[in-house]
């Protein structure tokens, strides 16, 4: 009787691209916060982001960039960090804060330009629309006494950008 051959289990190397890009810390989907299966380099990452990224966007609340399209696309939200890391401060940097979002416009108008970037036109629109409500917030702080400043909460609407086209 010929021995028994055991069968090795095989664990799927499946990457579900969303969920990796979704739960990397660093986003670029080469780490796992939950544990769960990542891509194994760099270039697999990148493919899967040329295919992923329409999908990891609708997913992402509007006003906010995807932390994978900062690392793959070269996009930034550094204004809106800079406004929500500085609005209770004594003195309102608005300077810094608007000059950080010229920047992130400008590498969005640069993005925008590309193929990859006219598949996301309505996504970007709406980052636009909220990066002038931050625009109008920084420059309302700059003229509020801090104690009478209050958390600015409507600079990212609570929408996610997927609702965008859910609407076609």
């Amino acid at each position: 009787m010929p021995g028994r051959r055991r069968i090795q289990a095989r664990h799927s190397q499946q990457v579900n691209p969303l969920d990796a890009f979704a739960w990397s810390a660093k986003g670029d989907g080469l780490d796992h916060m939950l544990g769960g299966t990542c891509f194994r380099t760099r270039r697999e990452a990148e493919r899967a982001w040329q295919r992923a990224r329409v999908r990891v966007w609708a997913a992402a609340p509007i006003g906010r960039v995807p932390q994978s399209a900062m690392v793959f696309d070269g996009l930034t939200e550094d204004g809106l960090r800079r406004l929500w890391t500085a609005w209770n401060h004594l003195l309102f940097p608005s300077g810094e804060v608007l000059d950080a979002l010229a920047a992130d416009r400008a590498r969005l108008a640069t993005f925008s330009a590309t193929t990859a970037g006219a598949t996301l036109a309505d996504f970007l629109a709406a980052l636009s629309g909220a990066w002038e409500t931050v625009a109008t917030t920084a420059t309302q702080f700059a003229a509020t006494p801090s104690l009478a400043r209050s958390w600015p909460s409507g600079v990212v609407p609570g929408a996610y950008y997927g609702s965008l086209r859910a609407r076609e």
